[in-house]
């Protein structure tokens, strides 16, 4: 958002800016003469405090009415009056994130904003909330008429205005072979050569592009001549956690340190940004004094194959949608201009119109369960808005089945309704429902809540691999990833859940306390749902034992065993070699341990390294005793499954091995919990 004027408040305002709680409230104001009764009178109260706003309120106000979106507040609240839903389109930039939320937090209904970009569920406890309870539909103009049409005419569709883009648009296509991060370096030093004002926001296809351009910028920069601003890198993407919020601080804690230093040294404001980001760029905050893009034109996107039920990166090029997006991003008073490393020919004839639903490219399990939870029992019949492919939903219903989350008639099980009612992959509810059986629910709910937030172990810059192995060491446990996530988040508790700990460990400060706060909802559904936690057990190793069998009884699906002894996985599903990633406490431990023969991993992405994540060693009698056995029969040959069957003939007897043990025990926990002490709501 460009700077706008502000009037200059009032002296009655001002004074207002140094006004302690207490003095308003102790009357100290009148006596001391600063000002009167009557002055504060005349003043909006805020309805929270019940104190007078302050002048930097109404300086807040006046650049929010300079907002685009603005202009549709009134008709907003008044559609608001009549109609249960809402569709509002948008650019990015008219404040619509920000601004529609701020409108509506004084009315009195429930309300839901729903960003058509995102995957958001929900479905209420009351009936109560139903009537009261409005959707706003936040959306991009590009596929607000696709919404619209889905909806119907009876939804009011609300627009605000697109605005014309005047940032000059300048084509660049690279020489076959150039690699993007060296191209967008030298382009960066091209800009920055020119001595003229604003900062550079590039748009790289992932972190790998990221590092390697940070990386020749630092080396480039050595060498630059003594009269140009200096450079400072800063990168935007997923893996950073909280240290991004220095982009929309007035100063970060460097430039803080730089203020106290004498007058020969540079000033903030002598420093040029280059902010380094992938797709998440796109979707952040505006940032002020963009006046140069750089957009490479290729995004890394991740999607679900249901054949081999493991996702796959492809860099792939982007949409015209994204492409126009990425040119808004500038934000300057001064002359911009967006360098795009790609030819018009390839924006005009070849870029798609707008991104592909994430619902075609999703693991859909999760949102299966929801629906079978809402009765709607027949996929084939749902309406949706983009429909999935039919493989997707019938790889979604046997995984569903294999976890013994429906009966025979396809629809909810006891143990499937308790998993619906938390808010988790399938796989990981299943484990947490199980944890149950083998007392250790109070690992298992850390467990969970380190997997469903982000990544906590932030990727170093290649000079600082080493330190972070070393800082992180005293954090791994032997008995592999999922025991060195408690280890991890115990520790931050331990350390209060500082910031500057977690800085100084290489550790996401942002994941970690959102995992802290995931970890407490899910514990209030355990205790809503009446779900027996057990008291804390970490430590023995008996408890490390219970807590793989859990994760077993989830994620049996993703399992796999060392062929050669050298670190080379095949995964039993779909016989592709993987190899562990390189934070996984097998590779980081010192002395290095030899490579687990068999391993449940979390994630498996096909990429250029296809590597398993969150690994930890299970021994395969355990696998045999808790996967479904008809789940076993249908692994594809290999050596793996011809042990697993040996195992399976060794431990049931023939007239034993049609049936299942590993669903006959969870009917009998899911019985237990449902009929007898669960209260699902």
């Amino acid at each position: 958002m460009s700077s706008t004027a502000v009037p200059k408040p009032s002296p009655t305002l001002s004074v207002l800016d140094n006004l302690s709680i207490s003095s308003l409230l102790s009357g100290d104001l009148e006596e001391d003469g600063e000002i009167a009764d009557e002055d504060l009178g005349d003043l909006e109260v805020n309805p929270y405090d019940g104190l007078p706003y302050s002048s930097r309120y109404y300086s807040l106000l006046e650049e929010r009415k300079q907002l685009p979106v603005w202009s549709l507040k009134l008709s907003l609240l008044e559609h608001m009056e009549s109609h249960s839903m809402i569709v509002l389109s948008a650019d990015g930039g008219t404040g619509k994130s920000t601004q529609v939320f701020m409108y509506i937090t004084n009315t009195h209904c429930f309300m839901l904003l729903i960003y058509a970009t995102e995957s958001i569920k929900y479905h209420s406890q009351s009936e109560a909330l139903w009537a009261e309870l409005r959707v706003v539909v936040l959306t991009a103009p590009a596929v607000a008429h696709t919404f619209a049409s889905f909806l119907g005419e009876s939804v009011p569709h609300l627009s605000v205005p697109s605005q014309t883009n005047t940032t000059e648009i300048l084509y660049r296509e690279l020489p076959a072979g150039r690699d993007l991060a060296t191209a967008s370096c030298h382009m960066i030093l091209d800009l920055h050569r020119r001595g003229e004002e604003g900062d550079i926001l590039v748009f790289l296809p992932s972190v790998q592009e990221i590092q390697e351009c940070r990386v020749a910028l630092e080396k480039e920069c050595v060498s630059l001549s003594a009269h140009l601003l200096s450079l400072r890198v800063i990168d935007l993407h997923a893996s950073v956690g909280g240290s991004s919020q220095q982009l929309y601080n007035s100063e970060s804690p460097e430039d803080k340190q730089q203020d106290e230093l004498p007058d020969t040294v540079e000033s903030p404001a002598q420093r040029r940004r280059v902010i380094l980001t992938d797709v998440l760029g796109e979707a952040s905050f505006s940032l002020n004094n963009i006046r140069y893009v750089i957009d490479s034109g290729i995004q890394l996107k991740t999607i679900y194959n249901p054949q081999i039920r493991a996702d796959s990166q492809l860099q792939q090029p982007i949409s015209k949608q994204q492409a126009d997006t990425r040119a808004r991003r500038v934000n300057s008073t001064l002359p911009s201009v967006c360098f795009r490393l790609y030819s018009q020919l390839l924006y005009e004839d070849e870029m798609p119109a707008s991104r592909g639903p994430a619902v075609t490219e999703a693991n859909l399990s999760h949102l299966v369960l929801l629906l079978k939870r809402l009765d709607i029992a027949d996929m084939g019949q749902c309406k949706f808005l983009d429909r999935p492919a039919p493989e997707a939903l019938m790889q979604a219903l046997e995984d569903l089945d294999y976890l013994a989350a429906l009966d025979d008639d396809g629809n909810l099980s006891e143990v499937g309704i308790i998993m619906s009612e938390l808010p988790l992959e399938p796989p990981l509810a299943k484990a947490l429902i199980a944890s149950c059986e083998f007392d250790c629910v109070n690992e298992l709910l850390t467990i969970a809540a380190m997997l469903t937030a982000l990544p906590c172990f932030i990727t170093p810059p290649a000079n600082k691999e080493e330190a972070a192995a070393t800082h992180r060491r005293p954090l791994l446990h032997p008995d592999g990833d999922h025991m060195t996530l408690i280890n991890v988040y115990n520790a931050y508790l331990q350390h209060n859940e500082d910031e500057v700990w977690c800085r100084t460990n290489f550790l996401n400060a942002s994941a970690l306390r959102l995992a802290v706060v995931i970890r407490a909802e899910l514990l209030e559904v355990m205790q809503r749902i009446e779900l027996p936690v057990s008291p804390p057990a970490f430590g023995c190793q008996d408890n490390s034992t219970n807590i793989k069998r859990a994760l077993i009884s989830g994620f049996f699906l993703k399992v796999a065993h060392d062929v050669d002894g050298s670190g080379n996985y095949l995964l039993l599903t779909h016989r592709h070699v993987a190899h562990l990633h390189p934070f996984s406490s097998y590779h980081c431990r010192r002395p290095q341990p030899n490579p687990p023969s068999w391993v449940l991993y979390h994630d498996f992405t096909i990429s250029h390294d296809n590597c398993i994540c969150i690994i930890s060693e299970i021994h395969p009698q355990m696998l045999v005793e808790l996967a479904p056995q008809y789940y076993l029969g249908n692994l594809p040959a290999s050596e793996g499954r011809d042990l697993l069957m040996g195992l399976r003939q060794s431990l049931f007897p023939p007239d034993e091995q049609d049936t299942n043990p590993q669903d006959q025990s969870h009917e009998e926990v899911g019985g237990q919990y449902s009929a007898e002490t669960c209260s699902v709501q």
